[in-house]
């Protein structure tokens, strides 16, 4: 009997976790603690916060003509940085005043009727081919997997028509590296490292170091000069090169 019991909750607590795991939400925090644990992914510690504050310039350089609401979305255990780039943003918003940042990693803030309150949405170093799609999808149920294929269809369609609406979208680092199968994500972005490859684009290599000295500006883009030996030690090149560090686009009106 009580083993009978014991299989049974067992099989009340597999299903229960299942539906957990799919359900479309924010990621609970003890399962985000857990999954930074897991990449080794630290938060940002009270001294790096101090830093960070004292850095942020007080006020910005252009005043809103209204005030707007930013969307800073992503997975912070996908990339040592994410922690820091929303606390970064969180505090850029809090001293300037310039515009409101909500943080959360939650999927349904992503469809239409919830993405139109926002002015810009923020891809914060999302790295996964598919992040729109459950870590376990290749495991799911046929029926689960069809569920979550239409979510994803329409999460990808909405971002588009958010953006050919005027809206903004700013993707931070690997944001560009994200979404490979999705191809209109990289015509949105403005750069695709698959095609820079294929195209032979010097700028497909837009690793930063701490050896750079020469800044250009060019309207569009921001580059800078990287010192030979200067990068990741794998990809060091044997003379100086130039770096996209930044760069803006439209994508129909946004």
């Amino acid at each position: 009997m009580k083993n009978r019991s014991y299989i049974f909750l067992c099989f009340l607590v597999s299903v229960a976790s299942t539906r957990i795991a799919h359900a479309a939400g924010p990621t609970p925090p003890d399962v985000k603690a857990a999954k930074m644990k897991a990449k080794n992914i630290s938060a940002p510690t009270e001294k790096h916060i101090r830093l960070v504050k004292a850095s942020a310039p007080d006020k910005a350089p252009a005043k809103p003509a209204k005030p707007r609401k930013v969307l800073v979305w992503g997975h912070v255990w996908t990339h040592q940085p994410n922690p820091y780039a929303e606390k970064a943003l969180e505090i850029l918003a809090q001293k300037t005043g310039a515009f409101k940042a909500v943080i959360s990693d939650d999927p349904r803030l992503l469809l239409s009727d919830k993405l139109k309150q926002f002015d810009a949405l923020v891809m914060n170093n999302i790295h996964e081919r598919e992040p729109f799609l459950p870590d376990d999808f290749a495991r799911l149920k046929d029926e689960q997997k069809a569920a979550a294929q239409k979510f994803d269809k329409a999460i990808k369609q909405s971002i588009l028509e958010y953006v050919r609406s005027g809206k903004g979208v700013v993707g931070i680092h690997a944001a560009t590296a994200a979404c490979q199968s999705w191809p209109e994500y990289g015509d949105m972005m403005g750069i695709c490292p698959q095609r820079q490859r294929r195209s032979g684009d010097p700028c497909s290599d837009r690793r930063l170091s701490e050896l750079a000295r020469v800044w250009r500006y060019d309207g569009r883009l921001l580059w800078r000069t990287h010192s030979p030996g200067s990068g990741h030690p794998a990809r060091r090149p044997k003379a100086p090169h130039q770096c996209l560090l930044w760069w803006k686009a439209l994508y129909d009106k946004g």
